[in-house]
């Protein structure tokens, strides 16, 4: 009974899809800064993530971004930000950081609202369409995207991390 808990067990986490395989993950995180209201700065990082423990379940999703066209950034990847901004802020997770002062009697309010997840590299494009004056690109892309786990969960990702690497390596003495 033991052995057959084991192998499922084994089998369970050589299957997790946010561990193993040939694609890369790429970390996702969409930051917005407000100063009193007032909008100061958005920036959008994405990283590679290969060794991180917090990724929940990938899951498949059509996603479209659109973009204006400008001769200071390519059209292309203007669209591609948009597109993983909005799949950031409908699928990834939301935190919101606030500071407050009061400086000679002047209240300074500063937040910042953030959204992350974790995203496979291999996506792809599958249409691309200009509008009749040839101004806005309007894209349609498929990934895998996970987003990330919520901390009370991070020890439990953790020990799967660390299992998995831990029966990977015992596996790769007998390659």
């Amino acid at each position: 009974m033991f052995n057959k808990i084991l192998f499922f067990l084994f089998i369970t986490i050589i299957n997790t899809p946010a561990y193993g395989g040939q694609n890369s993950n790429l970390y996702l995180r969409s930051d917005t800064k407000t100063s009193n209201g007032i909008l100061v700065e958005s920036n959008l990082l994405i990283v590679p993530a290969d060794s991180d423990f917090r990724i929940k379940k990938f899951n498949y999703y059509i996603i479209n971004g659109r973009a204006q066209s400008d001769s200071n950034t390519d059209i292309l990847s203007a669209a591609k930000h948009n597109a993983f901004l909005n799949l950031l802020t409908s699928k990834g997770i939301k935190s919101i950081n606030n500071r407050s002062e009061l400086n000679d009697s002047i209240q300074y309010d500063e937040s910042v609202l953030s959204f992350e997840g974790f995203l496979k590299s291999s996506y792809t494009i599958t249409k691309q369409t200009y509008n009749e004056n040839n101004t806005e690109l309007t894209i349609e892309m498929e990934v895998w995207f996970a987003p990330i786990a919520y901390p009370p969960e991070w020890s439990f990702y953790y020990f799967k991390k660390k299992l998995y690497d831990l029966i990977h390596n015992m596996i790769s003495v007998f390659r």
